[in-house]
């Protein structure tokens, strides 16, 4: 996978992050986000820049490498953490494709985020009552257990007394 170092394509023409963030109608932050790796160079943005600096000028600054963004590792993550990074693909996603209008991709994260933790906050309350239900569970299973063993204890003493049940 290739990705353009937009660092040094800039860098090579002399131009600093806010002049080409006016050039491409972004934010400088997000030319800083996509130059440090937090998000990736939406397919539109890359092709204003192919219009802006000439196509072979912009594949000399094309570079090899992983698409992190997309691979979600899991392991020994909290579900908290899973759910941020979820949430960092799609942004990562939404970048990519953008043909949009930023802020608007923005509030649908928010919104994801916000349904995210009402979702875990309900995780919680459902675990907390499963842990409720089986520590009630268990209380009953040893009161089982204790009748059942008096009920043994009854029935050998009606049988030591010679008592027929």
């Amino acid at each position: 996978m290739q990705r353009l170092d937009l660092a040094a394509l800039r860098k090579a023409h002399n131009i600093n992050q806010i002049e080409l963030a006016k050039r491409l109608d972004m934010k400088q932050s997000f030319i800083s986000a996509i130059e440090n790796g937090k998000s990736p160079l939406p397919s539109v943005k890359l092709a204003l820049l192919r219009e802006l600096f000439g196509e072979e000028e912009v594949d000399k600054f094309m570079v090899e490498a992983e698409d992190k963004s997309l691979r979600l590792n899991i392991e020994n993550l909290s579900e908290s953490d899973m759910m941020a990074q979820l949430l960092r693909m799609f942004h990562s996603h939404e970048h990519k494709e953008e043909s949009h209008n930023h802020e608007m991709h923005h509030r649908k994260i928010d919104e994801l985020q916000e349904r995210i933790s009402r979702l875990l906050e309900r995780n919680d309350r459902l675990a907390d009552k499963c842990m409720t239900l089986r520590e009630r569970l268990d209380h009953m299973t040893a009161q089982n257990i204790e009748a059942q063993n008096e009920i043994f204890r009854l029935k050998e003493l009606l049988l030591s007394n010679g008592i027929r049940y």
